[in-house]
């Protein structure tokens, strides 16, 4: 224990003979401000090592941003959470729970991003109040809880865009209209009845017409083997690979259906969150 206390305190001393705290902290801020978010973290986290934000608290914060440049969002959710907790400004701790709430929704941590921004108890602006109710639109929605979704994009739009409520009004219609026109169960049912025409139905031809042929070709080809063979031993040799391209047709075009669905469920949805324009902040 006393050498590893000599070789710590050997390594201390060496780098604040190279670098002070306080121009490591300069430093990692210059690295972040021009992009080198990978040398800010290194940076921050040799200060946190010796430090561990104790004189030094808004290390938190920055390493959060860099992390969240570098699109690694577990430890900026880590980090946002310690700059929450040693923070006591409300706006400053807006700010973070939006940033930690846009962190779990990148993650598809939706419950988690919901609880975030619901559990916030501050004060805030107007433009962090259109940003939280931004935020929960997107959790809800990615939930499937559409009417509150609805109601919070409505929200959002009543002040600043007023013209844009019957587009929003329109848009969740239209969600309810793809749940209908894409519905998964529906594909599987049509390519049970006729292979392929599920995918078909889903708007991918190509595998539905792979899937027709497949299964008319097993059929085909068993039809010819029968006549050489036993009935019996002619569909031990195709029955299987029948099966497998059958089944899994259907089982497929049940897939495709729900991501076609997923897809432009998802793609009326951005549409609507894009045209919002953020108020002016007061």
């Amino acid at each position: 224990m006393k050498r590893f206390s000599a070789i710590l305190f050997s390594v201390f001393t060496i780098v604040l003979q190279a670098q002070t705290p306080a121009e490591t902290l300069d430093y990692a801020r210059e690295q972040s401000y021009v992009g080198n978010y990978a040398n800010a973290v290194k940076s921050l986290n040799r200060l946190m090592f010796f430090d561990n934000g104790v004189h030094f608290p808004e290390v938190f914060r920055l390493l959060a941003d860099n992390y969240y440049s570098l699109q690694d969002y577990s430890n900026a959710v880590y980090y946002y959470d310690l700059a929450i907790t040693q923070s006591e400004n409300d706006s400053l701790k807006a700010e973070l729970t939006l940033s930690k709430a846009s962190c779990r929704i990148f993650e598809a941590g939706f419950r988690e991003a919901q609880i975030d921004l619901l559990s916030f108890e501050g004060t805030l602006n107007n433009c962090q109040q259109w940003q939280f109710d931004v935020l929960s639109a997107m959790s809800a929605y990615y939930l499937g809880q559409y009417d509150e979704a609805r109601k919070l994009l409505l929200l959002c739009a009543k002040e600043q865009n007023a013209e844009m409520l019957p587009q929003i009004e329109t848009g969740f219609a239209r969600l309810s209209y793809l749940e209908k026109r894409y519905n998964p169960r529906v594909a599987r049912v049509l390519s049970i009845v006729i292979p392929g025409s599920g995918q078909v139905y889903a708007g991918d031809y190509r595998n539905g017409a792979n899937s027709f042929l497949l299964v008319i070709g097993f059929i085909t080809a068993g039809i010819g083997i029968s006549s050489s063979v036993t009935f019996f031993d002619a569909a031990l040799i195709v029955f299987p690979w029948f099966q497998r391209y059958y089944m899994g047709g259907y089982q497929k075009a049940y897939t495709i259906a729900l991501e076609k669905q997923h897809a432009e469920k998802n793609r009326v949805f951005a549409g609507l969150v894009e045209a919002l324009q953020q108020p002016v902040c007061k």
